[in-house]
């Protein structure tokens, strides 16, 4: 019939038109790859695919029952985590850990003796990227950001970490 001859004409066009766009789409993408420009190329991905959506790790309370989902919650299991990791007793002795012989091959033992400055610190969380997504850990760059900002504030003020 008549309908289904202009229906099919209407769909091989409309299937025409979007071949092409994909080509030229293609062509620019492969543009911006060539010249190194990955701004514009990541700029045409999202055009492509949309927005990338940003949800929260998936955090479990303390005794793994329930499933954590508001933010504030989330970040306080963190900080209680966190407080719980670096606050443990030790078994190790501070005065045999001080009395082990630096190997005379091995300066880099030598250098890891030495407490980290708060410079150190300072430049190595200012250099987490927070828009990135978590890596095996599953920690949140903004996350460890935060609480590595506290944890750098409580060691070198001399106060335990993270009191609570």
């Amino acid at each position: 019939s008549k309908f289904n001859r202009l229906r099919n004409e209407v769909q091989k066009k409309l299937r025409n038109m979007k071949n092409e766009w994909w080509r030229k789409k293609a062509a620019q993408i492969q543009q911006y790859a060539g010249k190194n420009d990955a701004r514009n190329f990541f700029q045409s991905i999202k055009e492509i695919y949309g927005p990338v959506s940003h949800k929260p790790s998936q955090v479990l309370t303390a005794d793994g029952v329930r499933l954590l989902r508001e933010p504030e919650e989330i970040s306080q299991r963190w900080e209680k985590h966190f407080h719980m990791l670096l606050n443990r007793p030790s078994n190790a002795s501070v005065r045999e850990i001080h009395h082990q012989p630096c190997p005379n091959q091995t300066t880099t033992l030598c250098t890891l003796e030495q407490p980290l400055s708060d410079e150190e610190v300072g430049l190595t969380i200012s250099q987490i990227k927070e828009g990135k997504t978590p890596e095996g850990d599953n920690i949140p760059g903004k996350l460890l950001k935060r609480v590595g900002i506290t944890i750098r504030q409580a060691t070198y003020a001399q106060s335990p970490i993270g009191s609570m």
